[in-house]
């Protein structure tokens, strides 16, 4: 029989906890009961942030269905790369995010992958300026805008 836990703590009769033929020390029991309830609460606090900024951050009044559906209309792809295959959640890179005019808060124009989001953050107050540049020096560009119009 075993005189210590994985961890290294002694299992005696007073510290030994048995569960299904289970043997596992009552201190090693307790960190992983406790650890599981606080990934169980951080699960439930990011849920309940979530809706709470999808609505007054986006207007997203249907919290994540309606999220979802917003990306489905857009075929689940960015609409400016076609990038697909993010995920929601927390990170940077490879999770979608929701597009909105910083200064109306409520608002929301569509779901983008972090890259496009980023770009457009970054150039939309010289929007005009970046495509004046681009048919100026670029006639590729040039040519694709006469092909929209």
């Amino acid at each position: 029989m075993r005189t210590h836990c994985a961890n290294g703590h002694e299992l005696t009769l007073e510290n030994t906890y048995t569960h299904r033929g289970h043997i596992q020390c009552k201190e090693c029991r307790r960190l992983h009961r406790n650890a599981s309830y606080r990934r169980a609460a951080r699960a439930r606090f990011y849920e309940n942030h979530t809706e709470d900024q999808l609505e007054r951050l986006y207007g997203i009044t249907g919290g994540v269905p309606e999220r979802d559906a917003i990306l489905a209309s857009q075929n689940n792809a960015c609409p400016i790369c076609e990038r697909a295959g993010l995920i929601w959640g927390k990170g940077y890179n490879d999770v979608w995010h929701i597009d909105y005019a910083h200064d109306q808060p409520g608002t929301h124009r569509g779901i983008l992958c972090a890259t496009c989001n980023t770009a457009l953050g970054r150039l939309e107050p010289f929007l005009i300026r970046v495509v004046w540049y681009m048919m100026k020096w670029s006639p590729a560009f040039s040519a694709q805008i006469k092909e929209l119009q």
